[in-house]
């Protein structure tokens, strides 16, 4: 699809904030006010995690360990989804030196991060069978700015598991 939503879930890899309206394509799931991280993982397709697994090369047909590389491979964690071709999709080959940030931290820095600073949470999702991740929080305070528009900062992190993106935090706005 060229949203490029992670579809492993029926309903896509994308959850939204009670009270936002649906977005592309009318998929992904509504998270009630109040739902916890977990909800939120859950519904957003992010309830899985990325492991960094040894890997070997067969040169003049012998094996060998690739000793300083590891493939670094999504791990679904709903019994529902371990049987969906993207249990085990390979990401990329990395350095051994390669600590990816799993989904769970990167909500939890979301969370955090609204809690603290008078923020809410408003998505969050999965891209190309889990490759990218990103989450957004809105600030309740907004800019009026002349002529009576209205621009409020979001936070906007994302990460990826398949080195098309570095992890990156950056404020953006929106009205």
């Amino acid at each position: 699809m060229a949203h490029h939503i992670d579809m492993t879930k029926a309903t896509g890899g994308f959850a939204y904030a009670s009270g936002t309206a649906p977005a592309w394509h009318g998929l992904g799931s509504m998270c009630p006010e109040n739902a916890t991280i977990d909800e939120w993982l859950a519904a957003a397709g992010l309830d899985f995690e990325v492991d960094c697994v040894p890997v070997a090369y067969k040169p003049n047909g012998h094996w060998h360990p690739a000793v300083e590389h590891r493939a670094v491979v999504r791990r679904n964690l709903d019994a529902a989804d371990l049987d969906k071709p993207t249990h085990g999709k390979l990401f990329q080959i990395a350095s051994d030196r390669f600590k990816p940030l799993q989904p769970r931290e990167c909500a939890d820095f979301i969370f955090g991060l609204a809690a603290s600073h008078g923020m809410t949470t408003e998505t969050m999702g999965t891209l190309s069978d889990g490759s990218k991740i990103w989450g957004l929080a809105r600030n309740a305070k907004g800019i009026m700015l002349p002529g009576g528009d209205e621009v409020r900062p979001y936070l906007l992190a994302t990460t990826s598991f398949d080195s098309s993106l570095s992890r990156t935090w950056n404020v953006v706005s929106g009205e």
